[in-house]
């Protein structure tokens, strides 16, 4: 595969100015790698931080150094310290090794030494994931960072022996195997412990497990030894679980609780992340932004943040003079942002919540209203706004896309009056389902495609999630509760379940799809099982569904051969709460795979993202004994009396975690989605493999203090005490098949009439390259790394590189 960076360009302008490094300044942080353009001694390479010790990468491995006290300090020198050093030799890496990093970013620290000028280093670059390319015949290793430690990774070629991998350390005193699989490091200064491996390979386009243990030769030096099935003609990646890439806090400043939520995350192709939910009068907005606060709390926020995390990109309120909350969002390839939720109306009967004269419905009905906000990819207006309602309570609780301007929403409504257009009618009668499809380029009632209403005479349903497929093919998820075996839900012939079992709830999952012709009808609808769905996901081309919630029963129904088979019960043998994911062929017909996911206390699945090949990550919230993988980022939650999210990655056919494993993310407070709504968080959204793999976004509300946020996030600090906080973060996911990720950076040296062109090569899983230099000497290369690029006049240039 060939991935082109057609205006990957240094922009030159040669007039004998300094140095010019072409980026944005990054933030500072202790979970990057500091790239040496001389500030330190030649051999290190790079520089960082791991556990409180630096560590510095030289080409044979890493060097870690850590400061103690000295004995003999006294009085006149209570700060005299010592070092102690050790290495780890990366297999034969040496003068020869080729090492390759992400595209980096210029940092936030300068060396200025000295009184010459010129021997300054201003903003060296930091990058966030570096590889060592064939430390011995057939193995690379990736390093980046974990938490506050910097983890590696082993990628171990097709037709390698696993076996003949080799890490040296020196300096320490011992290596040592625990009980559990860990690797023990002891140093004069305490033990070091590496995780149990975790491993992988993709054979026949699927991740499958392998079993990989450590094993010590000698007294310092470990490697590897499989056991199990393994095939020796695919890569084997070691260690690959999820990586946090950051998480911040979003600045909400208000003291007050059961106001300040965040409900929904979504990302644009670039990895910029949206939120939206209901907020007070104190959440941050920018500059330029479509509108300040109201005057009637909750309200609706909408806010972007740059992909790295650092940047408020544009935050504004979507204010009204009623209570309006943001239940979920979506982003178009054009940047524009769909909010739905619920417009409650004032003691006046009246609203001042924005509308379009290209709605579908301009004036807000009786009783709360459902909407469809659109916003420009500025922030700063509005594309399309509308009210969905009649004359009974409704609200949005999901909302999907199509192509851009097709927006389908998905609610409940009650009573009489929700239009009903351009689909077959189904009883209803009760809290029913609507499924909405606008297309926000029409105006008025053209705007609206369809709208269908599904429910069970005198029964209340409830939906929380929707998905669509590339046909256009809508699929919904909730759940029922009756107390007539909800006998009018029209159940289709051939369903995988048409008979309805709740648990102690009272609830039954269920799941349907909505065909893309006109008039919208039903194509299949099926229960599920005791409990509620809570988010769903469709492989785009096959049709495929997957879904995920909570049950409270052990007779939620589970497949042979499921990761989690049985409920977790708790020491009483009782079931609280578990997650669930269920995984559905194109027809509705037949289970393909079903899972529990949880331990003895309250756990439930909100939301679920499947990536091109079928594997599944699911998020929700957890409490204590949640299942994780070993050496994941979170292994236990903060607090024994506390509930955190979990991010759980399953491989395809739902029997095992894929690589990324099953991790918490919390602090010694509660992580959730409200007290009082019933709409669902955490959230997550899915940026799939751009070379160096999967990347998950991830938002929910915490009253934390201490949550594990990262340096240079826009706002790392929780502001507001213990009140209700929004937070997001990203995770990312090692890829094992990653395809060829075109990339490079460019420093500028102007002389007196053209200048000189530094290149360094970044790309990812690149076998071979193809550099084009217009007006340039050379005017090509085929090398990884090209020696410089001389322009004999100042100007614009483009430079091209194809992997």
């Amino acid at each position: 595969m060939r991935r082109i960076v057609p205006k990957y360009a240094a922009a030159m302008a040669l007039m004998g100015l300094g140095p010019v490094v072409l980026a944005q300044p990054g933030p500072p942080s202790d979970q990057a790698f500091l790239r040496n353009e001389g500030q330190w001694p030649a051999e290190v390479l790079y520089r960082s931080r791991s556990e409180g010790a630096n560590v510095s990468l030289l080409r044979t491995g890493l060097s870690f150094s850590t400061a103690f006290p000295l004995a003999e300090a006294d009085e006149g020198d209570p700060e005299k310290q010592g070092y102690l050093v050790w290495n780890l030799d990366l297999g034969d890496a040496g003068p020869d090794t080729r090492i390759t990093s992400d595209t980096g970013v210029p940092s936030v620290h300068s060396f200025l030494r000295g009184p010459d000028a010129r021997g300054y280093i201003v903003h060296p670059q930091q990058v966030s994931r570096i590889t060592y390319h064939a430390v011995q015949p057939g193995v690379d290793v990736v390093l980046y960072h974990q938490g506050d430690g910097v983890k590696y990774d082993h990628r171990v070629h097709a037709g390698t022996d696993p076996a003949s991998v080799r890490c040296h350390y020196r300096g320490i005193k011992e290596l040592r195997i625990d009980a559990e699989g860990h690797l023990l490091v002891r140093t004069g200064l305490g033990v070091h412990r590496q995780h149990a491996p975790v491993s992988w390979q993709v054979v026949a386009g699927e991740r499958r497990p392998v079993q990989v243990d450590y094993v010590l030769h000698g007294d310092s030096t470990y490697g590897f030894r499989v056991q199990g099935a393994y095939d020796p003609d695919a890569d084997l990646i070691i260690d690959p679980l999820f990586d946090l890439l950051w998480a911040s806090y979003t600045g909400a400043t208000g003291g007050s609780n059961n106001i300040n939520y965040c409900f929904a995350n979504a990302m644009d192709p670039q990895g910029n992340v949206y939120l939206t939910g209901m907020v007070d009068s104190s959440f941050p907005t920018t500059p330029g932004s479509y509108s300040g606060p109201g005057n009637v709390v909750p309200e609706v926020f909408v806010a972007k943040f740059s992909s790295d995390g650092s940047t408020m990109l544009y935050s504004t309120y979507l204010p009204g003079n009623s209570s309006e909350f943001g239940t979920s969002i979506a982003v178009d390839a054009l940047g524009r942002a769909y909010v739905t939720g619920k417009v409650d109306l004032n003691i006046t009967n009246m609203t001042t919540y924005p509308s379009t004269a290209n709605a579908y419905q301009p004036v807000h009905a009786l009783g709360p209203d459902a909407m469809l906000t659109v916003l420009d990819p500025t922030g700063s207006s509005l594309v399309y706004s509308s009210f969905l309602g009649g004359d009974s309570p409704e609200d949005g609780f999901g909302i999907a896309l199509g192509p851009p301007g097709i927006a389908y929403v998905t609610g409940t409504t009650s009573f009489i009056g929700f239009p009903e257009v351009n689909a077959t009618a189904y009883p209803h009668g009760g809290r029913d389902i609507y499924v909405t499809k606008f297309d926000i380029d029409q105006s008025g009632p053209a705007s609206v495609v369809y709208s269908l209403r599904v429910g069970s005479v005198g029964d209340q349903c409830q939906v929380h999630g929707i998905s669509v497929d590339a046909a256009g093919n809508a699929y919904v998820t909730g759940g029922i509760s009756s107390n007539s075996g909800a006998l009018s839900f029209p159940v289709t012939p051939g369903a995988y379940s048409s008979t309805y079992t709740s648990g102690q709830d009272g609830l039954c999952a269920l799941l349907f799809k909505v065909g893309n012709t006109l008039p919208a009808s039903i194509d299949y609808a099926t229960f599920l099982g005791p409990g509620m769905g809570g988010g769903v996901d469709v492989d785009p081309l096959s049709g495929e569904a997957y879904v995920t919630g909570r049950t409270r029963t052990f007779a939620f129904p589970t497949t042979a051969g499921a990761l989690q088979p049985v409920h977790g019960a708790d020491m009483f043998g009782n079931a609280n709460n578990d997650a669930f994911v269920m995984k559905l062929d194109a027809t509705g017909s037949s289970l393909l795979y079903s899972t529990f996911l949880g331990g003895p206390k309250e756990d439930e699945g909100t939301d679920i993202v499947v990536n091109a090949q079928g594997e599944a990550y699911v998020t929700g919230l957890a409490h204590v004994d949640f299942p994780t993988s070993a050496g994941a980022y979170q292994e236990t939650v903060a607090s024994l009396l506390s509930s955190d999210i979990f991010v759980v990655h399953l491989n395809a056919d739902g029997s095992a975690y894929g690589c990324g494993g099953s991790t918490l993310f919390g602090g010694s407070a509660d992580e959730y989605y409200g007290n009082f709504y019933d709409y669902l968080a955490p959230s997550i959204d899915l940026l799939e493999g751009t070379g160096s793999g999967d990347v998950v976004s991830l938002s929910a509300t915490t009253h934390s203090q201490d949550l594990p946020t990262t340096p240079g996030v826009y706002q790392p600090v929780k502001v507001n005490g213990i009140a209700d906080q929004p937070f997001f973060l990203k995770l990312g996911c090692e890829q094992l098949n990653a395809p060829p990720n075109a990339a490079f950076n460019t420093l500028v040296e102007p002389d007196c009439t053209g200048g000189l062109v530094q290149l360094f090569n970044t790309s990812a899983a690149d076998t071979s390259w193809q550099w084009t230099f217009p007006g340039g000497q050379p005017a090509s290369s085929t090398d990884q790394d090209p020696g410089p690029v001389q322009y004999a006049m100042g100007g614009q240039y483009t430079i091209t590189l194809i992997v």
